[in-house]
């Protein structure tokens, strides 16, 4: 029970800080408004900066498109 607890804590504090930082706050000004420890927002906001990086320019994970080649006929001869 207190380890889902925690976890929902976690993931409700994660939660925030991207909201904070899709929103256009500085690390600074959430660590004054939410009181939560540097390291943690720093961490956070990295992370989520390296995943922004990552999926730049696609929204939906690339995908192979597959075309299918015409068949001609040919006459008999």
């Amino acid at each position: 029970m207190a380890d889902s607890l925690r976890s929902r804590s976690e993931y409700d504090r994660r939660a925030a800080v991207i909201e904070g930082v899709r929103a256009g706050r500085t690390p600074i000004e959430i660590i004054k408004f939410f009181g939560y420890p540097k390291s943690t927002v720093y961490d956070i906001v990295q992370r989520y900066a390296a995943s922004e990086e990552s999926e730049e320019g696609s929204y939906t994970p690339a995908r192979k498109i597959h075309v299918r080649e015409k068949a001609t006929r040919t006459p008999f001869l």
